[in-house]
């Protein structure tokens, strides 16, 4: 092979293989983002390195063998045989079938061994650097479901019952039996019902046969066709001309956009959110307080890692003095997480702290549940392994008491991303 051609392939590779580290180490540094993508082009970058590798490594080692499997190469094509096709001779080898061309046999034989080493040396270098990359900047998983309870304790059917979301499979029929003892002629509130009920039928726990479908954890079965009822029941309201829906539009675009977020279709829900920003009004006919609408347009914010208007938005519903007392703690609460996420660790702890104390204040264990839950990936982040436990012990313990089936899955997240490391580091 020439210089100057060993030099091209050699910087080529080099190149590769760097590309291919790189967009490993990304992915360590942000397990958020969808894998896919950087994966696959993270392999394609591997095999290339490993492809030039493989052929300058052969061309090193067996200079005689790589020149006249060449000049074979070259007098088959020029007898235009129709066992040949390759219309590259030097950099792709391909198995000639042919008894009179040992060299080329012989390449290709070399070729394929040291490809393989190649790959496995790519392969190494990958996982390595994704490790590494982790080690760099810890892993912080989204409390994505953290708002879930909260939303759904909030409905007005909920409120009339006068008691939190749970897991338990009578809730939506309960709801059902208050909604059918008390029927209304005014169609707005009976869409708004419809829909309600929709919405708490479509939670119900997963059963272990249960076939896998998309929902926010594994203890939580999320029913599509219920959400699509519900969905439909909201769109019939949202129709009326806007003077049959003064002070309903909204609640009806909140509750709509939380049914998007179920169905994980973030961009549709903030829209759907901006929307009902933008058309709140005085008088609020749909029972669905305007607060809720605020903290999950500051939700899709930290989902979309945006996280100073996120800020702004959480540290106006905490200081707004005219909202429910139950709203200070939740906005607390994701206030923390924004601080977690940038990696300030004491602000973090304080509002989660005083979040804890206000959510015992009313009685909310659920909410107590998600304070411990925040505090264990505290911990974890900052090394603390024995505290981190303790924590997420307290929060199981809440969350099953409740029958809390997003915060027993945010749990299923801590496992994922931390249980084995803090069980290591805690003997």
């Amino acid at each position: 092979m020439k210089p100057l051609a060993a030099a091209v392939g050699l910087l080529v590779l080099l190149a590769a293989e760097a590309v291919s580290l790189i967009l490993l180490g990304w992915q360590g540094l942000s397990p958020d983002m969808p894998p896919v993508l950087l994966v696959a082009l993270a392999a394609l970058s591997g095999g290339v390195s490993a492809h030039l590798g493989a052929m300058l490594t052969a061309s090193w080692l067996f200079p005689e063998d790589w020149r006249e499997a060449r000049m074979s190469r070259k007098d088959l094509l020029r007898r235009e045989e129709p066992a040949v096709h390759s219309p590259r001779v030097s950099w792709y080898p391909h198995r000639v079938f042919t008894q009179t061309n040992a060299y080329l046999s012989l390449w290709d034989a070399h070729y394929v061994l040291l490809l393989v080493a190649w790959l496995t040396c790519a392969a190494s270098a990958g996982y390595t650097a994704w490790r590494m990359a982790e080690g760099i900047l810890p892993n912080r998983p989204l409390l994505a479901p953290s708002l879930h309870q909260p939303v759904l304790s909030s409905l007005p059917v909920m409120r009339e019952m006068k008691t939190p979301w749970s897991l338990d499979p009578e809730l939506a029929r309960k709801a059902q039996q208050e909604l059918i003892a008390a029927p209304t002629p005014d169609t707005n509130l009976r869409h708004l019902q419809n829909a309600q009920w929709n919405l708490l039928a479509a939670l119900t726990p997963r059963k272990p046969h249960a076939p896998w479908a998309r929902s926010p954890g594994e203890w939580v079965a999320v029913d599509q066709a219920h959400l699509r009822q519900a969905v439909a029941q909201l769109d019939q309201l949202l129709a009326k001309p806007d003077a049959q829906r003064v002070g309903w539009t909204g609640g009806t675009l909140t509750l709509k956009a939380f049914c998007f977020l179920l169905m994980e279709q973030e961009p549709e829900a903030k829209e759907l959110l901006d929307q009902a920003m933008a058309t709140f009004e005085p008088l609020e006919l749909s029972g669905i307080p305007p607060y809720v609408t605020r903290l999950l347009s500051a939700r899709l914010l930290i989902h979309q890692r945006k996280m100073k208007p996120a800020e702004t938005l959480l540290t106006t519903v905490m200081n707004d003095k005219r909202l429910p007392a139950v709203a200070r703690p939740l906005a607390m609460e994701q206030l923390a997480e924004v601080h977690r996420l940038q990696g300030h660790w004491q602000e973090s702890r304080d509002l989660l702290s005083e979040a804890g104390l206000l959510h015992g204040r009313l009685g909310n264990l659920s909410g107590n549940a998600r304070v411990q839950l925040a505090k264990a990936l505290l911990f974890a982040e900052a090394g603390r392994p024995k505290e981190a436990m303790r924590e997420a012990s307290q929060a199981s313990s809440l969350a099953w008491a409740q029958q809390d089936g997003f915060t027993i899955d945010m749990l299923e997240v801590l496992n994922q991303y931390w249980v084995e490391d803090l069980e290591t580091k805690a003997l």
